[in-house]
């Protein structure tokens, strides 16, 4: 009984000294980017998270291209940041957190939407139905780049673009109102839909993922 009671005495005392610890500890910083695209998609849950489970834990958002935030966190700025897996920098590590697919927009009112494959979810498009038609993409540079234009490659294909833009925002706007049609991720399909958003289509017999990682 002695014995038994020397170790909970111990173990009594080791506990409020860990108690102790934890709360004189300095709250730590988290520095993490992603894109402002994104940061509307996980930023939010990642503070109510932290603030349930992680009071100490201040996490700092950092918004930016992907080039740049890759940059940052080889220079230390930051400590990782949500980016798409392809094209990879040689510095960096990569772990896959998603696996997205892109997805082709075109407006209501388009007469190839006659030529929609239905599905138990969303329907499918056979690109070569809409190869004919103006593109709204994403300015060069950016990684979605790379998926495009292993579309395109795929179908020995150049496409006629007549607008290049940084937000998909602004290429889901256009498309929606008949400018011409575009590639853009799964998720806007998810976005508040009105009768001016386009129809989303999965693209038939091509594969459209990508991953989606944090790089550290």
């Amino acid at each position: 009984l002695l014995k038994t009671g020397r170790r909970l005495i111990e173990e009594h005392d080791s506990l409020l000294s860990d108690l102790r610890s934890l709360s004189s500890a300095k709250n730590e910083v988290i520095r993490f980017g992603l894109s402002s695209f994104y940061s509307r998609i996980y930023v939010p849950d990642l503070f109510l998270y932290y603030e349930k489970n992680m009071p100490s834990v201040n996490i700092k958002p950092f918004e930016s291209g992907s080039s740049l935030l890759e940059q940052m966190v080889i220079d230390g700025k930051l400590d990782f940041c949500f980016v798409p897996e392809t094209p990879q920098n040689e510095f960096l590590s990569y772990r896959t957190i998603n696996v997205e697919e892109f997805l082709l927009a075109v407006p209501k009112d388009n007469p190839v939407n006659r030529y929609a494959i239905a599905s138990s979810g969303l329907p499918y498009m056979d690109f070569r139905h809409v190869m004919h038609l103006p593109f709204i993409l994403q300015s060069r540079g950016a990684k979605s780049s790379v998926l495009c234009d292993r579309l395109f490659r795929h179908f020995d294909f150049t496409p006629n673009v007549i607008f290049e833009t940084a937000l998909r925002e602004t290429m889901c706007a256009l498309t929606g109102a008949g400018i011409g049609i575009s590639i853009l991720p799964e998720v806007m399909a998810t976005f508040d839909q009105t009768a001016k958003s386009p129809n989303f289509y999965h693209l038939a017999d091509v594969d459209m993922t990508r991953n989606y990682s944090v790089a550290y």
